[in-house]
């Protein structure tokens, strides 16, 4: 069983970021264990796929940082849904650079505006 209070604040290359979630769930297949989560994204114009890709980006770090001793993260499973365009962008997508991976590049031009 799936505990559910990990940490929700993690820190990527010296920022603290809270990652939040709607649902991380579990399964088995193999007597392998896998976790995956999804989020659902609201925005009034909805948000670009690049933009979703920064929320799974984040999501994906949060489940390896709590629950990746004891259950495989499975990128296909680690999803943001954007509730206003009906867009689904999952990790994997990032992997396979679908979509491009921003939240390191973010994260940096983030530290660098605030002088952090």
């Amino acid at each position: 069983m799936i505990q559910f209070l990990g940490k929700i604040t993690i820190d990527v290359k010296g920022l603290s970021l809270k990652v939040e979630t709607h649902h991380i769930y579990t399964w088995n297949i193999d007597d392998k264990d896998f976790v995956g989560a999804i989020l659902f994204a609201v925005q009034k114009d909805g948000y670009k796929p690049n933009e979703l890709g920064v929320f799974t980006e984040a999501i994906n770090t949060f489940l390896q940082y709590n629950y990746a001793d004891k259950y495989i993260v499975s990128p296909t499973f680690v999803k943001v849904v954007d509730v206003m365009t009906n867009e689904i962008i999952d990790y994997q997508m990032i992997l396979d650079k679908k979509i491009p991976s921003l939240i390191m590049s973010s994260i940096e031009d983030f530290k660098r505006f605030n002088k952090i």
